[in-house]
């Protein structure tokens, strides 16, 4: 590198010595400038340059395709899901199937068939018995409150054993401030007189009570009637009703 400047700085020397000895030659003309004297140029020693190295570019068909690391799944034991495909562009679309609700049914109702009126019965129903129709006749009528009298209540207040009894309806007073009390009863057969007694007997019992005037009256007035094996004894202020209930359907 040296050199090179003094070669430089020679050639710029003489240069100057030329460009003065021109200036004061004879004639006082002024002497054509002398064509330019191209400078040297800088020779580059290869040695001295600093390496190059070119990298080649790759090409994209060069280029390898990133590698895609799949998901793993959100839960282990429902594995990959995979994705549809999606559809060919090239492909026409597929028209879609619209599946209409089929139309009612445009045929007429069936109009329901007429109820058949069932055939009578040739049986006919079976009628209530002497007991329960005059019961039935004079339920009706307006009393005090009255209870049931029962087998054991029959037995008790009047003597009379189930045995000699096929049916019968009593009511007796639910207060002892009321004397109302009767019994319809159909007795077993040959034993009519038997219940009769019974009825008496607690007519007598009734009477001894010190009942009240008005219930007085009542006990007094009563009814003991006997058609074949019916027994009606009954103390009640509907006694003479009771007693034309009786004589209809027993007699």
């Amino acid at each position: 590198m040296k050199n090179q400047k003094l070669f430089s700085l020679a050639l710029a020397g003489a240069l100057s010595i030329s460009l003065l000895a021109g200036c004061g030659s004879p004639g006082g003309g002024v002497s054509p400038s002398p064509s330019p004297t191209p400078l040297p140029t800088e020779s580059v020693n290869p040695s001295e340059n600093p390496t190059v190295t070119t990298m080649p570019i790759p090409t994209p068909s060069e280029s390898a395709a990133p590698e895609v690391t799949p998901l793993p799944p959100a839960n282990p034991d429902e594995g990959v899901t995979v994705s549809p495909e999606p559809a060919d562009p090239s492909q026409p679309p597929q028209a879609t199937e619209v599946i209409r609700p089929e139309a009612p049914s445009q045929q007429p109702a069936e109009s329901p068939k007429p109820s058949e009126t069932p055939a009578p019965s040739d049986t006919p129903a079976p009628e209530a018995s002497a007991v329960q129709s005059v019961w039935n006749q004079v339920s009706g009528l307006e009393r005090p409150e009255l209870m049931d009298i029962d087998s054991a209540l029959l037995s008790d207040l009047y003597g009379i054993d189930s045995a000699d009894v096929v049916e019968f309806i009593g009511k007796m007073p639910m207060i002892t401030a009321n004397v109302t009390e009767f019994v319809i009863i159909q007795a077993a057969p040959g034993k009519a007189d038997t219940v009769k007694a019974a009825c008496e007997s607690r007519l007598e019992t009734l009477k001894g009570g010190g009942q009240y005037p008005a219930n007085q009256v009542l006990v007094d007035n009563y009814k003991l009637i006997v058609n074949g094996d019916y027994v009606l004894f009954c103390i009640d202020e509907h006694a003479d009703t009771m007693a034309e209930a009786f004589n209809s359907y027993t007699k």
